[in-house]
């Protein structure tokens, strides 16, 4: 009896170790994928300088020792004066962002006497005389800005953006006499200058006057991003 016992006991305990090394063997399947994503802020790069200063409170006359002087700091205006205003469109960059960019120029000229014209270049002085035959009064030259830059949309990344890029400059000029009606003309700059109606050189709004804005020029550059081309 006491053998068989022992016996007994013999094989349990094989048991138990046979069974421990087969646990031993058991294992499972294991994946493990560690990802990551980032990312950089897409560029914009647009800036614009648009601080307008086209008037002054003196000038000197093309050609001349002979000039124009405000008896104050006021800006003014008189026939023989001319000036200009360069602004410009630059980018670090081109962006990596559809956009739309625009330039539109509001102009009230309250003399009827003022010629404008504008164009891609820098400052240059012979502009005035070679080509003045381009300058233009006010309701023709409104649609000017629209033709040279207009309020385009681009697509990211475009690759011409250069060619948007860059100074532009905008002049201006009161003629000093007109030959062709010198006399009709000097009559109408007399009238201003004596604060009455330009036509009738009878009472009228006085652009002498402080405060009076005998000419007005507005431009508004605005560079945004679009969701999605309108065309």
């Amino acid at each position: 009896m006491k053998k068989k016992m022992i016996a007994v006991a013999v094989l349990l305990v094989a048991v138990v170790v046979t069974a421990s090394q087969v646990a031993g063997t058991y294992a499972k399947y294991t994946s493990t994928v560690k990802s990551s994503d980032t990312a950089r802020v897409a560029k914009w790069g647009i800036n614009t300088t648009n601080k307008v200063d086209l008037f002054k409170d003196s000038y000197i006359l093309s050609g001349s020792s002979a000039g124009i002087k405000a008896s104050d700091t006021d800006k003014v205006i008189a026939p023989g004066a001319s000036g200009y205003y360069t602004f410009s469109i630059s980018a670090s960059n081109a962006p990596e962002v559809a956009f739309k960019l625009g330039v539109t120029a509001n102009i009230t000229d309250n003399t009827g006497k003022i010629k404008f014209f504008l164009e891609k270049a820098e400052y240059d002085a012979n502009t005035f005389t070679e080509d003045k035959e381009s300058f233009k009064g006010q309701s023709d030259f409104a649609g000017t800005f629209a033709a040279l830059l207009g309020d385009q949309e681009y697509e990211p990344n475009y690759t011409s953006y250069a060619d948007l890029t860059g100074n532009y400059t905008l002049y201006w000029y009161w003629d000093f006499e007109d030959s062709s009606s010198a006399e009709q003309e000097n009559k109408t700059d007399t009238y201003l200058g004596n604060g009455k109606d330009k036509s009738s050189g009878e009472l009228g709004t006085d652009y002498t006057t402080k405060g009076k804005e005998a000419v007005k020029v507005e431009v508004t550059i605005t560079a945004e991003q679009i969701k999605e081309k309108t065309a």
